[in-house]
C-alpha cells in the first residue's frame, strides 16, 4: 500500500511541481501588469487578466508554445534539478547453482515483508488532500447558510429609490430582467450568489 502511494505521489508531484512554478511566475507577471494599468484600464480588462490565471490552472503544465517564456525558462530549471535514479541491482546467475537447484526439490520460502516508509512526496500529497477536503467542507457549510431563492424578499421590502436604481442599471447592462435581491445579516459587502440565476446579496 505504501509503495503504491509513493508511486502515485511521485506522479502527482511531477505535475504539481511544474504547475506551481509556472502559475507563480504567471501570477507575478499579471500582478505587475495589473498595477501598471489599474488607473486607466477598464475593470473588464483586469477581470480578464485574472481570469487567465484560472485558465492556466486548468491547462496541463506540459502544454506550452515554443515562443513562450515558459519554454525558454523550463530547460534551464530542469538542468539544475538533479535526477534521482536508484541503481538497479544486477543479479548474476551461477550455472552450477542453477543445475543443483533444479535437481533438488523446490522449497517454498515465505514472502519477505518490507516496511517501506512513505516518501516526502506522499506526505505532501496527503497534506494537500486534507487541506482540500477541509476547504471544501468549509465552503459547503458557508454556501448552506446563504439564503435560497425561495427566501428572497419581494419588491415591497426594497426601497423605491433602490429599485429604480436597480432597474436603470439593469437596463444599461442590457439585462432581460432585474436580478433578485436578498438582504443578508452576515454579509459585510455586496456579492453575487449563483451562476444561472444569480442573486444580489446585500448587507442588512
Amino acid at each position: 500500500m505504501t509503495a503504491q502511494l509513493n508511486d502515485i505521489a511521485q506522479i502527482w508531484w511531477q505535475w504539481m511541481a511544474g504547475m506551481f512554478w509556472q502559475v507563480s511566475l504567471f501570477i507575478l507577471l499579471v500582478t505587475l501588469l495589473d498595477m501598471a494599468i489599474r488607473r486607466w484600464a477598464w475593470p473588464q480588462v483586469r477581470y480578464v487578466l485574472w481570469g487567465l490565471v484560472f485558465l492556466k490552472l486548468i491547462i496541463p503544465p506540459t502544454w506550452q508554445m515554443p515562443t513562450s517564456i515558459i519554454s525558454w525558462i523550463q530547460p534551464r530549471i530542469e538542468k539544475q534539478i538533479p535526477l534521482q535514479i536508484e541503481p538497479r541491482k544486477i543479479i548474476t546467475v551461477n550455472p552450477q547453482a542453477t543445475a543443483s537447484s533444479m535437481s533438488s526439490p523446490t522449497r517454498v520460502r515465505p514472502p519477505v515483508v518490507t516496511n517501506e516508509k512513505a516518501s516526502w512526496q506522499a506526505i505532501v500529497l496527503l497534506t494537500w488532500l486534507a487541506g482540500m477536503i477541509a476547504f471544501a467542507l468549509m465552503l459547503i457549510i458557508k454556501m448552506s447558510r446563504l439564503p435560497k431563492r425561495s427566501k428572497t424578499q419581494g419588491d415591497q421590502n426594497i426601497p423605491e429609490w433602490f429599485h429604480n436604481l436597480l432597474a436603470k442599471t439593469a437596463q444599461r447592462l442590457n439585462l432581460k430582467k432585474i436580478p433578485a435581491v436578498v438582504f443578508f445579516n452576515d454579509m459585510k459587502s455586496p456579492a453575487i450568489y449563483g451562476i444561472f440565476k444569480p442573486i444580489l446579496l446585500l448587507p442588512e
